[in-house]
C-alpha cells in the first residue's frame, strides 16, 4: 500500500473535566464572551432553539438540508466535493439520519433561528466516541457566528449525555483546531492492481492532485468561483 494523502483529526477530551463548565475553561475569555456576543446577535432575529434528534423524519429531512447547506457553501467559495455533488451521497446520509431499519448511531444535531435552520451537524456515537462528519450553517448566519453556537451547545450535551470524546474527524481545519484538545495523524492509503492503477498513484495522487490544491487556494475566490463551475459542468457530464 502506498501512502497518497497525510492529515490530522482532532478531537476534544470531554472526559478530562468533571462538565462542561469546568472544560469551557480552557477557552480563552474572549472566545466565550464573543460566542454569548454571537448568540445574542442570533436571538435579534427570532427564538433561538436546538435540536437533537436520532432517528425519524425530521432527521432525514435536516439531514437532507445539511448536504444541500454544504454544496451552496461549498459554491460561495469556489470549492467543489465531487463527493458530495453525487446525489447518492445525499440518499445515503438521510437515509442513515432515519435509522428506518435498524440503529446506525447517527444523531442530527440543528440550531435555529426564527425557525430556519441556522446550522446543522451530522454525527455518530459509538463506544462513548462522537464523531462529527458534517458541520455546516446557511451562508445568510454567518456573521451570527451559527456553526460556531452549534458546536458549542452540541459539545455542551455531548458531555451530559458522558460523551468521552468529541472527535471532529480530518482534515485539520483552523476552526476545528481553535476548539480541539488534541489531533490525531490520519492517513489514505491507495493499493494499486495494475499499470495504470500505479501510474495513478505515483503521478496524479503523489504529485498533481498535491499541486492543484495548493494551486486552488491561491488563487482569488472570484476565480475560484470560475474554475469551479466549470468543473461541476464536466462533473454533471461524465
Amino acid at each position: 500500500a502506498t501512502e497518497s494523502e497525510r492529515q490530522s483529526a482532532p478531537y476534544l477530551d470531554l472526559e478530562s473535566a468533571p462538565d462542561f463548565e469546568t472544560y469551557e475553561q480552557r477557552y480563552s475569555a474572549k472566545a466565550r464572551k464573543n460566542r454569548r456576543r454571537q448568540m445574542r446577535r442570533l436571538e435579534e432575529r427570532g427564538t433561538a432553539h436546538f435540536s437533537s434528534d436520532r432517528g425519524g423524519a425530521v432527521a432525514r429531512e435536516l439531514a437532507r438540508l445539511a448536504l444541500l447547506l454544504k454544496l451552496a457553501w461549498l459554491k460561495d467559495r469556489g470549492l467543489v466535493s465531487p463527493a458530495l455533488a453525487d446525489h447518492r451521497m445525499t440518499g445515503f446520509f438521510a437515509d442513515v439520519a432515519e435509522c428506518r431499519t435498524r440503529d446506525t448511531g447517527c444523531r442530527v444535531s440543528a440550531l435555529t433561528s426564527a425557525g430556519e435552520a441556522a446550522a446543522i451537524e451530522i454525527a455518530f456515537e459509538c463506544k462513548g466516541r462522537r464523531l462529527v462528519h458534517v458541520i455546516v450553517y446557511g451562508l445568510k448566519f454567518d456573521k451570527a457566528g451559527a456553526g460556531n453556537l452549534l458546536v458549542e451547545e452540541s459539545v455542551r450535551r455531548a458531555k451530559a449525555e458522558g460523551i468521552e470524546t468529541f472527535d471532529l474527524l480530518a482534515p485539520g481545519d483552523a476552526y476545528k483546531l481553535d476548539w480541539a484538545d488534541g489531533s490525531v495523524g490520519v492517513a489514505d492509503y491507495a493499493v494499486p492492481v495494475s499499470w495504470a492503477g500505479r501510474a495513478y498513484t505515483a503521478l496524479y495522487l503523489g504529485a498533481v492532485r498535491t499541486c492543484l490544491k495548493t494551486g486552488l487556494a491561491a488563487m482569488p475566490a472570484s476565480l475560484r468561483r470560475v474554475v469551479a463551475s466549470g468543473y461541476r459542468v464536466v462533473l454533471a457530464i461524465v
